[in-house]
Order: C-alpha cells, then structure tokens, then sequence
C-alpha cells in the first residue's frame, strides 16, 4: 500500500491458488492437504476486511497487501496562463485625410517596448482614415499553472495475500 497521499502503484496481476485453511505437508482427516501450485501459480492465504491487517501465519510470509476495488475519483483542476511576459512587436501606423487613405498626412513607427506616442496634424485638417501594419512580432510565454490532481482515490475492501515463499521447481 503506497503511503498517505502519494499515487497507487500500477496495478499488479498475480496468479494465485486460494485456500482459507491449507497446509502443506503430512495429509490426514484433520488437515487440508494441497499439492504444489502449477508453475506460474502461487499458494497463498488470503484474508479480507479487518482480518487483513493480521499477521500472515508462520511459513506464508510472503505477504501482498492491496484492496479489492479502487475508485479514482479524481479530476485535474483547470489549466490557466499568467499574464504574457516578453512578449514584443512593432506597428507602422498612417493617419489619411479621406476615408479611402490614400492622402496620407503622417506616419508613425510604434514599438510595443516604448510608451504612447501623437501626431500632430495640421490646425483644422480633420482624421478620416488610418491603417496599421505590424512590421514585427515575437511572443512572450506566460507561467502555466492548474492541472493538478483534486480529488481523492478511495480504495474499498482491503485484502492481504500470504503466500508461500516461491517453491524450488522439482529435480
């Protein structure tokens, strides 16, 4: 079992042949006897509930630990952006004196890294018309943040496997 507060470990299939009460060794009418698992297969013990916090019995001492069903419940909060730093550009902007800007009475070159900047026109000559054209562009990169878990996994049933240590295959 991982400790409080970090991930579940992947999950993990084991092949394992279950007895409640079975010993190895000696068979007669007061004992269960069980004949080596196939290859592959493990012997274990098994307990649920609250008997799996018990011990494993002696010679079942390899002991899994796990719960009968996980519930994820969790969900990622939502990903946001900070305010766009270092981001640059530069805009040519012309002022026109008719709305088909094609008499143009001033020109003026506006870098993003500079303050406002004005134009003086001429006493009584009024603005009909203007148009912008960006000459450079280069983007900024904003602090993500969000995305994190929120939530909680809820594990039910918990069960513990005792096993026998893994049998030397046969001469």
């Amino acid at each position: 079992m991982p400790p409080e507060g970090q991930p579940l470990p992947a999950p993990k299939k084991t092949k394992v042949i279950d007895y409640v009460s079975a010993s190895m060794g000696t068979c007669d009418l007061a004992n269960l006897c069980v004949a080596p698992p196939p290859p592959g297969y493990r012997l274990c013990r098994v307990a649920y509930g609250l008997e799996a916090t018990a011990a494993c019995p002696a010679g079942w001492s390899d002991r899994h630990t796990g719960w009968r069903k996980v519930e994820d419940q969790r969900v990622c909060s939502t990903c946001t952006c900070g305010a766009p730093e270092g981001a640059t550009c530069s805009v040519r902007v012309k002022a026109y004196t008719n709305e088909t800007c094609t008499n143009e009475q001033g020109t003026l070159v506006l870098p993003s890294t500079e303050g406002p900047k004005c134009v003086d026109l001429p006493i009584g000559m009024g603005l009909a018309g203007a148009t912008a054209e960006v000459l450079s562009y280069e983007a900024g990169t904003c602090e993500p943040s969000g995305g994190e878990f929120v939530g909680e996994t809820q594990t039910i049933n918990p069960v513990t496997y005792c096993c026998i240590p893994e049998l030397a295959p046969a001469p």
